[in-house]
């Protein structure tokens, strides 16, 4: 794998690419999988969920594209976030599942990834793993106190999984 050179921006497409060709169980999640589902959200940042044994690999793909985390290796954190001298940011959460016992929901890894849909370049070899919107609504509900941005997300979900709703049952 050819990795970044100190004046090379990042690219998250060939990180994706990376975790595939490396057979890692992740998913995008976050506005990027948002953008996924063709919602009109964004974010400077990419947040993937990772399966908790596939840690060491990714630790490992990241170093290659020279971004720097803030964990040590034996550790066992739940999020790392890795970053480069420029502005780019990745979180990774490395959890078995995410919940709410408040709200009663919890949504396991195993689960969501049975569940996830995959994004393909239609023109290309890349694909992209997203979460299904259910989940995708889910994570967001979680969220204690969700911001405004958070919302606007929820209800963006709620109406295309109406819309799909109706157009299955057409």
């Amino acid at each position: 794998m050819k990795s970044q050179s100190d004046h090379e921006e990042i690219e998250p497409l060939a990180i994706i690419r990376q975790f595939n060709t490396d057979h890692i169980k992740y998913l995008l999640i976050g506005s990027m999988a948002l953008s996924m589902h063709s919602a009109p959200f964004g974010s400077a940042d990419w947040d993937f969920w990772i399966d908790v044994s596939d840690r060491k690999k990714v630790y490992l793909i990241l170093e290659k594209f020279r971004l720097s985390g803030d964990y040590e290796a034996a550790e066992k954190k739940p999020l790392v976030t890795f970053t480069n001298d420029d502005y780019f940011k990745l979180d990774v959460f490395f959890v078995k599942a995410f919940s709410n016992r408040n709200k009663g929901i919890t949504l396991a890894f195993k689960d969501v990834i049975e569940r996830a849909v995959i994004k393909k370049d239609p023109k290309g070899d890349f694909f992209v793993r997203v979460p299904a919107i259910d989940d995708l609504l889910s994570m967001l509900k979680i969220i204690e106190h969700p911001s405004l941005q958070h919302s606007k997300h929820i209800e963006y979900l709620e109406a295309l999984r109406k819309q799909s709703q109706a157009r299955k049952a057409k």
